[in-house]
C-alpha cells in the first residue's frame, strides 16, 4: 500500500530541492562561443565550448546531442552526436565529428559537411558517477545549414544594360567568402553579389556561386542579340577541281538562333541552312559566296569567301628547243594545292615525273611532241614542244641501184625527218644540181641521164646528204633500122620480080631462037610475099629484121614442090620473105 505524504512534508522537500539547486549552480557550468551559427551544406562547423563542476566530482562521460528543441536536457542515441562511448553515436555523425579536449575541461567539437538535416540546437553534457551527477548546456548553440541560390534583377537581358546576381542564403554566414563562375570559368569578386556593368553576348551562360563546399544550383543568364562571329569556314579563297562535289560551312552565334541564307555574287541561291552543297563544280560556280544568319534582332552577314575552278597550264622556259638543250616544263595552277600530285604525259604516254615540273635535261628527237600535266581529274591543254634539230635519215627510197630503158620515164623520192622541215635538192655527180623537192622525175631517160645521184635535205640548222645511187639506163636499137629493114622487103621483091622478068624474057628468046617453036619446059617460078600476120610493135618495142634472097635450083619435081611449099608456109610465121628463080 503506497504512503501518502502530507502536504506540509512536500512543501518542505520542494523548498530544499530548490535551495540544493541553487547553492550547486555557482559550481556547475557550460559555456558557448558562438550562441548561433549560420553554415552552408557541405561546410564544416566549430563550436567552441568549455565546462566547470565541483571538485569532488569525476566525470565518467562527455557527449554532444542535438535537439530541435532548446530546452531538450536529454539526448537519444539518434541524436547524439560525440559520446564517450562511441557505440552511443548516431551512424551518420560517425566520422564526421571530432572533440577538442584538455585538462581545462574545454569541450569545443567541429563538425564536417553539415547538411540540412543538421539543423538545431547543439548542446554539451557531461555525467559523473553519482546520482545527480550530470549536467546540460542549455539552450545550447542554435546551428542553422543553409544552401546556396542565385537571384538576378532579370533572366533575360539584352547587351549593354546592367544586371546584379546574388548568392542568397536563408542566414546570414559567418565569414562568407564566395566564388563565382561562369561556364566552368571562375571569374573575380569574392562577393555575395556579381555585377554585371554592361552586359554582352559573353555574358551569356551558366552560372554559379560558391561558399567553402558549397555550391549553388547553375543559373541561366540569358542574353539575347543579333546574330555575331558569322564566318563561312576555310580560306578566304577556296580551290575546287572542275568535276568534284564540294561544300561550303557556315557558323555564327546568335540568341535565340539564327536562320542561314546563301548569296552568290550577290544574288541568293537556292537552299538554307548551315551547309551549301554543291553538286557539281565548273565554271559556273565560280564567284564570290556570302552566308547570311537572321534572327528578331537583326542580320549579320559573312565575309565573302571566293570560289575559284582549279585549271591547269603548262609552261616552259622555251617552246622551241635545239637537240642537247635543257628544258622545264611547268604544271602551273590557278591557285594553290596542299601536296598536289602530278602526271605528265607526252604524246599519250605517261611520263616518270609527279612534281609539278617536268625536267628535261637533253633535248632529244624523242622529245619532240604534244605534252599535257593532270592532277586528280584535272587536264591541262596540250602543249606543244618544238624540239628542232638537224635533217636525219635521208635515203633515197628503192632500189640502191637502177637499170632503166632508154625512153621510159624514172621517179627518185628522197624522204627525211627534220624539224623545221627541210628543203630538198638533186644532185647528179660530175653535173651539179639537177631538181628540187622530196621528188625527181625524168620523163624521158636518155644516155645522158645515167650516172650517180643523192639528195641534200636542208633546214635551219644545217645540210645532210644522202646516200648516192645509180642510175644505168639501156640503150635501144635505132628507129632507123626497123625502117630500112620495111623498106627492103620491097626492095627486094621489086628486084626479085626484075630478075625473074629479065630471066623469062631471055628464055623464050633462046627458045624461039635454038628450036624454031619447040616447046621448051619453063622453069617454075615461085615467090611469096608474106604480110605480117600480127600488128606492129610498140614503138618502144625492137623491131624485127626481114632478109632477102635470090636462089637458083634444078626443077624440082612434085614432092620438091610439096616440101618447098610447106617451108615458104613456116617461113611466113617467121616473117621472113623468100624469093627464088629456079632454072635448069
Amino acid at each position: 500500500m503506497q504512503r501518502k505524504v502530507s502536504p506540509l512534508k512536500m512543501l518542505l522537500l520542494i523548498f530544499l530541492t530548490t535551495v540544493s539547486c541553487a547553492d550547486g549552480e555557482g559550481e556547475w557550468g557550460v559555456t558557448y562561443e558562438p550562441k548561433t551559427i549560420c553554415a552552408a551544406e557541405g561546410s564544416t562547423v566549430t563550436i567552441g565550448c568549455s565546462y566547470w563542476h565541483p571538485a569532488n566530482i569525476k566525470v565518467k562521460y562527455e557527449m554532444w546531442f542535438y535537439d530541435s528543441n532548446e530546452n531538450s536536457r536529454y539526448n537519444t542515441k539518434e541524436n547524439t552526436i560525440y559520446h564517450t562511448n562511441e557505440q552511443s553515436v548516431a551512424s551518420r555523425y560517425r566520422n564526421r565529428v571530432q572533440l577538442f579536449r584538455d585538462k581545462n575541461k574545454m569541450c569545443s567539437v567541429r563538425i564536417s559537411d553539415v547538411r540540412r538535416q543538421d539543423n538545431g540546437y547543439y548542446k554539451f553534457r557531461f555525467e559523473g558517477d553519482g546520482y545527480g551527477q550530470q549536467w546540460t548546456g542549455v539552450p545550447g548553440v542554435r546551428v542553422t545549414v543553409t544552401g546556396l541560390k542565385i537571384e538576378a534583377t532579370a533572366q533575360t537581358v539584352k547587351e549593354n544594360v546592367v544586371v546584379t546576381l546574388t548568392c542568397t542564403t536563408t542566414c546570414s554566414l559567418t565569414n562568407g567568402v564566395f566564388t563565382w563562375y561562369r561556364n566552368q570559368q571562375r571569374l573575380r569578386g569574392t562577393s555575395q553579389m556579381l555585377v554585371i556593368q554592361r552586359v554582352s553576348y559573353e555574358d551569356h551562360g551558366s552560372y554559379w556561386c560558391q561558399t567553402g563546399v558549397t555550391t549553388s544550383p547553375a543559373y541561366q543568364l540569358n542574353v539575347v542579340y543579333a546574330p555575331k562571329n558569322v564566318v563561312i569556314s576555310g580560306p578566304p579563297t577556296i580551290c575546287v577541281e572542275e568535276g568534284t562535289s564540294m561544300t561550303l560551312h557556315c557558323t555564327a552565334i546568335a540568341n535565340p538562333p539564327g536562320t542561314y541564307t546563301w548569296v552568290k555574287d550577290n544574288i541568293r541561291v537556292p537552299g538554307s541552312g548551315e551547309h551549301l552543297q554543291i553538286s557539281w563544280v565548273d565554271l559556273s560556280a565560280v564567284g564570290s559566296y556570302q552566308c547570311e544568319v537572321t534572327n528578331t534582332y537583326g542580320t549579320t552577314k559573312s565575309a565573302a569567301v571566293t570560289l575559284v575552278v582549279n585549271r591547269l597550264k603548262i609552261e616552259a622556259t622555251a617552246e622551241t628547243v635545239k637537240e642537247n638543250d635543257t628544258v622545264t616544263l611547268r604544271c602551273t595552277t590557278t591557285c594553290s594545292l596542299a601536296n598536289g600530285v602530278f602526271s605528265w604525259y607526252r604524246n599519250g604516254h605517261r611520263e616518270d615525273e609527279t612534281s609539278a615540273q617536268l625536267v628535261i635535261q637533253r633535248v632529244s628527237l624523242g622529245h619532240h611532241g604534244s605534252y599535257w600535266c593532270q592532277t586528280g581529274i584535272t587536264k591541262s591543254p596540250a602543249f606543244l614542244l618544238d624540239a628542232q634539230y638537224v635533217p636525219k635519215n635521208v635515203i633515197i627510197t628503192g632500189q640502191a641501184n637502177m637499170s632503166i630503158e632508154e625512153g621510159e620515164s624514172v621517179t627518185l623520192n628522197c624522204t627525211a625527218s627534220a624539224n623545221p622541215p627541210s628543203n630538198y635538192t638533186w644532185v647528179k655527180e660530175n653535173s651539179g644540181q639537177v631538181g628540187s623537192g622530196e621528188h625527181l622525175h625524168i620523163s624521158t631517160v636518155n644516155v645522158n641521164d645515167a650516172g650517180s645521184y643523192h639528195c641534200e635535205a636542208t633546214n635551219i640548222h644545217g645540210t645532210v646528204k644522202s646516200t648516192a645511187v645509180k642510175l644505168t639506163v639501156n640503150v635501144k636499137p635505132s628507129k632507123n633500122y626497123a625502117l630500112y629493114s620495111l623498106l627492103i622487103v620491097p626492095l627486094l621483091a621489086a628486084l626479085a620480080l626484075g630478075v625473074f622478068i629479065f630471066l623469062r624474057k631471055k628464055t623464050n628468046q633462046q627458045d624461039r631462037d635454038g628450036q624454031g617453036g619447040k616447046e621448051t619446059a619453063a622453069d617454075d617460078v615461085y615467090y611469096n610475099l608474106c604480110e605480117p600476120t600480127n600488128k606492129p610493135k610498140q614503138q618502144n618495142e625492137e623491131q624485127t629484121l626481114s632478109y632477102a634472097s635470090v636462089q637458083f635450083k634444078a626443077k624440082p619435081n612434085k614432092r620438091m614442090k610439096e616440101e618447098e611449099h610447106g617451108k615458104k608456109t613456116e617461113d611466113c610465121k617467121q616473117d621472113i620473105i623468100y624469093s627464088a628463080v629456079v632454072t635448069n
